[in-house]
């Protein structure tokens, strides 16, 4: 069959100027062709910060200066320095439930199944509203460290160890919670595990000992497995959500 064909081809002469008609009109088609644009990385967090929900980023917010408010009432008792550090981390580890909960809508209702069939990249979706939740919780933790450090008079790393470490640790159980347990309404649940973490540290309070000169080292050690807990769990739930297995399972 090869040699047939190569046969046939010794007879044939090639137009060379219906060859470049062919050419310019090739040319000209792919100029033309309308080539899908892929967005870029600052439109896309433009448009996924455009449409989602506000108020879960608002609510650290409001309730961060709800606590001040509170504790900078209580700073005028003399002597009360663990009841500040105590009332502050307490209000601060029920704050971390809605960075949770602001991830766990993303999949109720069958809702991550429906963005990943519309071609949405569900993980993009997820990071950047943790992003974004981090970000918030982060600059208000700061604040309230920096705020509480002046009217305490104490280091302002010591301060910001006290209230970080619960609300790192708080925040391992709320997405072990969103990792492991099929509900399809979390948001009651987070409430009540925000409570539950918000009342274990208040508890605190009956002992003073906890925040000694001696037990920082303590601290900075929960703090550090609090950080590495969380990291598992993030790449976790990356790993579910690229494998499409929390996409399409997940409270269904």
């Amino acid at each position: 069959m090869e040699k047939e064909f190569a046969a046939l081809q010794k007879g044939l002469l090639i137009d060379g100027k219906k060859r470049a008609v062919a050419l310019a009109r090739i040319s000209k088609e792919v100029r033309e062709k309308k080539i899908r644009v892929t967005p870029s990385l600052g439109h896309r967090l433009y448009v996924q910060l455009h449409y989602m929900e506000k108020w879960y980023l608002l609510f650290p917010v409001l309730m961060a200066a709800g606590l001040l408010g509170v504790v900078k009432l209580l700073s005028r008792q003399e002597g009360w320095r663990i009841e500040l550090i105590s009332l502050l981390s307490s209000g601060i580890a029920f704050m971390g439930i809605f960075g949770a909960i602001s991830v766990s809508r993303i999949f109720a209702n069958h809702m991550g199944e429906l963005e990943a069939a519309c071609f949405f990249h569900v993980g993009e979706i997820v990071a950047v509203r943790m992003i974004l939740s981090g970000l918030i919780n982060g600059v208000m933790i700061c604040v309230c460290a920096f705020i509480l450090r002046g009217w305490m008079r104490e280091e302002l790393l010591k301060v910001l160890v006290y209230i970080l470490t619960p609300f790192l640790a708080s925040n391992c159980l709320y997405f072990a919670l969103f990792l492991f347990l099929r509900e399809k309404n979390m948001l009651f649940v987070f409430l009540a595990a925000g409570a539950v973490c918000a009342c274990l540290w208040l508890i605190l309070l009956c002992v003073p000992w906890a925040y000694e000169e001696g037990m920082l080292a303590a601290w900075m050690l929960l703090l550090l497995v609090s950080v590495i807990v969380f990291i598992g769990e993030v790449c976790l739930m990356l790993g579910q959500i690229r494998e499409g297995e929390m996409v399409c399972s997940h409270w269904n």
